[in-house]
């Protein structure tokens, strides 16, 4: 497992461990504070339980394919489970990317976006309107 990833169950432990203590549970600006901390990266660390448990799964079935005990019928069925956690975990290690991507302080704020349709009559009205439509879909993808 990467150093990152390492780290950041280790914050996320202390978190957890910090979150139980009677300091931070009667200070509630503290509490506050960690709670936030603790549910940005609970997520992330769900990932990366996940991505280790895949990782044992391969391990399983590479030593099964490499088994000759295991019948063509097994290993077949070794082969696709294979194939699937591969898959997987390509996928995981992508969002596990963008999750872990440092965040920029502008990233929570809002922004309002006004669209106006000019010269151009009915066509610059319909142009305005794909326009708002599609930054009104990017924003929905994105959230």
């Amino acid at each position: 497992m990467k150093k990152k990833y390492k780290q950041i169950k280790t914050k996320f432990d202390q978190l957890e461990e910090q979150l139980q203590q009677p300091e931070v549970t009667n200070n509630s600006e503290r509490l506050q504070k960690k709670s936030k901390q603790y549910s940005e990266l609970k997520p992330i660390v769900k990932k990366i339980n996940e991505l280790e448990q895949i990782k044992t799964e391969l391990q399983e079935t590479e030593q099964m394919l490499k088994s000759e005990e295991v019948g063509q019928d097994m290993q077949k069925m070794a082969e696709e489970e294979q194939k699937e956690l591969k898959k997987r975990k390509q996928q995981l290690k992508e969002e596990l990317k963008s999750m872990t991507r440092p965040k920029s302080p502008e990233d929570k704020k809002n922004v309002i976006v006004e669209i106006r349709a000019g010269a151009g009559g009915d066509e610059a009205a319909l142009f305005a309107s794909e326009l708002a439509r599609m930054y009104m879909r990017y924003a929905e993808d994105k959230d």
